[in-house]
């Protein structure tokens, strides 16, 4: 992971004071209205959070919309990388610790990654993570299982790069799968549980794979096995 210095970590907390104040205020005027009310202070603490996260989304939403990072690798010094690094401060301090603590229905997955910046089709759900949902394109009717990672950045020997993840409708992903920047996964194919689909790899529709690395299980139209040529 690249060095976060100093100044994308001040930017990263000035634009976090807007939620911060915001809230404040919001809390005061919650404490007049549930004064004296049964489970005040349990509802105001759960407000409060809900308020914050809102607001800090807003937020999140729009730096990334007024300063994005490109898809590919981003240089070292680069003011494209110093706005990949007040971003992932956004990640690192507030949205992975929420997420990890498994506290949002699966149900609302989808509002959760729409949210998030990523497009997701109708009936689609995620019980697993997906990092940088600005980068992640899911159709309609597909299924994330548990534990899952969608991960569209890729670092290695110092480099870091983004590359788009696309899966297509009615996709079922295996849970504890991993599925790394690059990949295309058309409509109907499945991953299999606890499976590797590496970078850049390009699943077709109806395929099945699996494995670490994954590899084709069953080609489409196929009822067992691989092609005989593969």
């Amino acid at each position: 992971m690249r060095k976060v210095t100093v100044l994308p970590i001040l930017v990263f907390f000035a634009l976090l004071s807007f939620p911060l104040l915001l809230t404040g205020g919001c809390a005061f005027l919650l404490m007049k209205w549930l004064d004296g009310r049964f489970g005040g202070e349990i509802l105001l603490a759960l407000l409060v959070v809900f308020v914050f996260l809102v607001l800090t989304v807003v937020v999140y939403r729009a730096y990334i919309s007024l300063f994005p990072f490109p898809e590919g690798e981003l240089a070292v010094g680069s003011a494209e990388e110093f706005r990949y690094l007040v971003y992932i401060m956004f990640w690192l301090m507030v949205f992975l610790p929420v997420l990890r603590l498994c506290i949002i229905p699966v149900p609302l997955s989808r509002l959760v990654l729409i949210a998030l910046g990523g497009k997701v089709g109708e009936g689609t759900y995620s019980s697993g993570l997906v990092f940088d949902p600005h980068l992640v394109s899911i159709g309609a009717g597909t299924q994330l299982g548990i534990d899952c990672l969608i991960i569209p950045h890729a670092q290695a020997a110092g480099k870091l790069a983004h590359h788009r993840v696309c899966i297509g409708d009615n996709v079922t992903i295996g849970g504890r799968s991993v599925i790394m920047a690059g990949a295309v996964i058309e409509d109907g194919a499945v991953v299999g549980f606890c499976s590797l689909v590496t970078k850049g790899t390009h699943i077709r529709k109806d395929e099945v794979w699996g494995g670490v690395p994954a590899r084709l299980i069953r080609a489409a139209g196929t009822t067992s096995g691989p092609p005989a040529d593969a």
